[in-house]
Order: C-alpha cells, then structure tokens, then sequence
C-alpha cells in the first residue's frame, strides 16, 4: 500500500499543487467526496482493499485529496465486508452496489482505482452490464496473478503485506 502514497506524491508533484486538504463529505451511511475547489474535471472512485480502515485510510484519503487537487471529485465508498475482512462473494455484491451508488449520485461516467484485493472484485463486478456503462477507465494496482510469486512475497519477503496474512 506504499504505493497509494507513491502515486499521491506523483500526482501533487505533476500539479504543482500544495496547501490544505480539501474538503472531505460524508453522503449516506460512510461514503465520502472529496471535492476540488475549482470546478470538477470529472470524477474518480477510489476503491479500498480488505482493510479495516477501510475509507477512511489515511493512504487512500491522501489519494483523494492528490486527486481533488488535480481538479477531480473523489468518491471513497464504504464497502463494510471488506472493512470487516470478511471474505465471501458477497464482496463482489458489495463493490457493484458501492459502484452503483456512486452512479446514482455523481449522474456522469467516471474511473474507478481498485488497489490489492478490491482489483480482483471490481473486475468481477463490472460484468454487470449496467454497471460497466458507468465506467470509462478502471486502474487496477497490485491484483496479484501468480499465486507462487504472491505467496512468496507475502510470507518471504522483507516487504511482506500485513493485510496479505490476511487473505491468505
């Protein structure tokens, strides 16, 4: 996940950009908006991964903001199965219902980021023909293919992810 904090600092780098957070909106039962303070350019759906920080991750709200300022509106919705680490294809149902509630509210096409786990989710979710409509860029970070490699960086490497023991 050091790499959600790798492509903030890229992206507050390419725009130039410093100062105080934007502002952070709570909408319905735990999904938050970060706004920009200009008008928006469009907007972009950063997914969290099993974690029990969930959207409110530090990490994941320093994207948002790095995305704000760019110009974007971030949406951060609270997936609760994934917050509470449970594992079942209910997470699938929850991500298509997490993008779903984002379309309804936002009204325009947007991108969605899916870090870890949720990349593999999402991915699953987007089958869902109404939902790939929604959809026009999907940046997956991390969704591992490889189960040897995985499994070897997860228990063998000086870099091993707390939140991998976890999944496996």
């Amino acid at each position: 996940m050091r790499t959600l904090l790798i492509c903030a600092r890229l992206l507050r780098r390419l725009i130039g950009s410093g100062g105080a957070a934007h502002p952070v909106n709570q909408i319905g039962d735990g999904d938050l908006r970060v706004t920009p303070r200009r008008s928006s350019r469009g907007a972009i759906v950063l997914l969290h991964g099993l974690s029990p920080y969930g959207n409110r991750d530090p990490r994941l709200l320093a994207l948002a903001d790095a995305w704000a300022a760019a110009g974007f509106e971030a949406w951060l919705p609270r997936i609760l199965s994934l917050e509470r680490l449970e594992l079942s294809t209910r997470c699938v149902e929850d991500v298509g219902a997490s993008l779903h509630r984002v379309s309804l509210r936002h009204g325009a096409p947007f991108m969605v980021f899916a870090p870890s786990f949720a990349g593999t989710l999402v991915v699953s979710a987007l089958q869902q023909r109404e939902l790939r409509s929604h959809v026009r860029a999907l940046w997956i970070l991390g969704a591992y293919a490889d189960i040897d490699l995985t499994l070897e960086h997860l228990f063998a490497g000086w870099h091993a992810d707390e939140y991998g023991y976890l999944v496996v």
